[in-house]
């Protein structure tokens, strides 16, 4: 059964030597659809979630423990170095990631030793 969820303000944390931290409060009732976690040693799509990517999810809220996560969503896989294209350090400071690129099947992520907590869910 789907369980609803009220999401009073969800963060998101954008860190880059081009960017200052962004704060981004997003009120809305979204439909949970499951939670996955991954250990990303090797760049990892979020369909290596057990059963994949839930069918009509189209946001993805992630957090990370232990270490950070470089993602890329342009086609190429991240590495753990600092590389072109979109590459978000996520901390371990318990701050969440909502991702909303189209397809989600498009995120890949990569740790040497992090662990990424996702929840996908529908609005």
């Amino acid at each position: 059964m789907l369980a609803r969820l009220t999401v009073v303000c969800l963060f998101c944390l954008f860190a880059s030597s081009a960017r200052a931290d962004l704060v981004v409060t997003a009120p809305s009732t979204l439909v949970s659809l499951g939670f996955c976690s991954l250990t990303p040693t090797v760049a990892t799509a979020l369909s290596a979630c057990p059963g994949g990517i839930p069918k009509n999810a189209t946001i993805a809220v992630m957090s990370v423990t232990t270490a950070s996560v470089n993602y890329r969503d342009d086609g190429v896989a991240p590495t753990t170095a600092v590389g072109g294209g979109v590459t978000l350090p996520m901390s371990a400071s318990g701050l969440l990631f909502v991702y909303t690129g189209r397809p989600l099947s498009a995120f890949q992520a990569i740790s040497a030793t992090g662990v990424l907590n996702i929840m996908f869910y529908q609005p």
